[in-house]
């Protein structure tokens, strides 16, 4: 049954994902603790500045709602990376993966390898966003000394933070592909991605001048903006809100339509996870080749003189035609096996 095959392709790919953590290389294993432990000095700072922040807005302000935009911003920070990285992700595993001719040409459906390919893919990222997300939420009710069911309800806001982004971001890529190269898609999104990286080294290096022309008012005012009645990490605040401070009901009643929003969003994720994932990459397939023989500078790697594939001529005149067309397609170097005059 379908269920089975995508059980069974998730644990496969996670089983080669193992086995080839635990035979990597030793210049690999040291990339990766440095990676470990650069993310674990930006987890202590999140955390760290969260507690700052929260004690020195409830102090300068003499109120405790004045410092939700802690959570805010933490929900707003994860759910743009969550959006960018199923971007990216999904249009990395469902179109550029090289083991999808092997996969799409098995006997499992097509929702199976999609969901096995995107789970694989999004999960380890996830975690680390959701980490770096859940780190100021702990920081804050540090400071605040919230009680248990603020914890609960940050474990429920942090599961089922990722869905709304994933769901849109990778119904975005198949839909997109249909129309666009994957491959184009692919040097757009890298671009932005550098631009974005560039900016936010110019917005770290003028850090001190930034600081020094901001005041803490100002910047309760930039940070007030990502409180958009409209957004959905404006309703998980309002539910961890709730259900620390009360009245709880309210609480309980934004995060259930949040997770309404979320369930509908995965309907088109379905729906485009079968067929329409499907189309899109044979025709992204077929684009690739008319490109390769649109490039061919041999007469016989053109689409217009396709046929004279199969037409023994020269030192192939002695061959069967389907021998003469494989050798010509198969070894496009041997220039002097066509005869121009056949």
């Amino acid at each position: 049954s379908r269920r089975p095959a995508r059980r069974w392709t998730c644990t496969a790919r996670w089983r080669i994902a193992w086995n080839t953590l635990r035979r990597a290389s030793g210049w690999r294993r040291l990339v990766g603790v440095v990676v470990v432990a650069a993310l674990g000095f930006l987890a202590f700072m999140s955390l760290l500045a969260s507690y700052v922040m929260t004690r020195v807005i409830v102090g300068v302000t003499e109120s405790v709602p004045a410092a939700d935009v802690i959570p805010v911003s933490a929900f707003s920070s994860g759910l743009v990376l969550s959006f960018m990285v199923s971007f990216t992700v999904a249009l990395a595993a469902l179109y550029l993966s090289k083991d999808l001719d092997l996969l799409l040409g098995s006997p499992l459906s097509r929702r199976a390898v999609f969901f096995s390919k995107l789970i694989a893919g999004l999960l380890p990222a996830h975690l680390v966003i959701l980490t770096l997300t859940a780190l100021p939420l702990v920081g804050h009710g540090l400071a605040l000394e919230a009680g248990a069911g603020y914890y609960l309800a940050g474990i429920m806001s942090l599961v089922a933070l990722p869905i709304l982004p994933v769901a849109v971001g990778s119904t975005c890529v198949v839909l997109i592909v249909r129309y666009i190269s994957a491959q184009r898609v692919g040097e757009i999104v890298g671009l932005i991605v550098v631009a974005m990286t560039l900016s936010l080294a110019l917005v770290l290096g003028s850090a001190r001048q930034l600081q020094q022309a901001i005041s803490l008012r100002d910047l309760l005012g930039i940070l007030d903006r990502f409180r958009q009645p409209y957004s959905p990490a404006e309703w998980l605040t309002r539910f961890l809100v709730g259900v620390s401070r009360g009245p709880a009901s309210d609480g309980w009643l934004w995060f259930g339509l949040l997770l309404v929003l979320a369930a509908a969003s995965l309907a088109p994720l379905w729906w485009v996870a079968d067929t329409v994932y499907d189309e899109g990459w044979l025709r992204m397939q077929a684009a690739a080749r008319r490109s390769l023989l649109r490039r061919g500078f041999l007469p016989w790697q053109r689409i217009d003189r396709a046929a004279e594939l199969s037409r023994p001529s020269g030192l192939l005149r002695f061959l069967p035609q389907p021998t003469a067309a494989i050798i010509r397609k198969d070894w496009p170097g041997l220039g002097l096996v066509y005869h121009r005059g056949m």
